[in-house]
């Protein structure tokens, strides 16, 4: 068994559980009811990516009188998904004023506040 399986569908199908970040084949052809296929029609198409996990234990490391520090730890890496290239923080004041920041590495601080 290749895993492969027919499925007898109108104009259109959605196939769940496809592993993230996958190179896939589609194969579709016409059948009739005489066993007659048409050619095979094939379509590539790679699934997403799924979104990493969240940061664990974030938490203010310090913090001065114009600074605050941030640090946590990395997610779980899924073994199917990419490296995580970077990350985002943001840091909203009282007055409603944001600061965001991307970084690579699980540390920021937030200056000149």
């Amino acid at each position: 068994n290749d895993g492969l399986q027919t499925i007898h569908v109108g104009t259109s199908y959605s196939l769940k559980s496809v592993p993230a970040n996958n190179n896939n084949t589609i194969q579709v052809k016409a059948c009739n009811n005489a066993q007659v296929e048409g050619p095979p029609i094939a379509t590539t198409s790679v699934t997403p990516e799924g979104r990493p996990s969240d940061p664990k234990e974030v938490k203010v490391s310090s913090i001065e009188s114009t600074n605050v520090s941030v640090v946590w730890k990395p997610p779980t890496q899924h073994p199917s998904f990419s490296t995580i290239s970077k990350y985002e923080a943001v840091l909203t004041h009282t007055q409603n004023r944001s600061k965001e920041c991307n970084v690579t590495s699980p540390t920021i601080t937030f200056t000149n506040l």
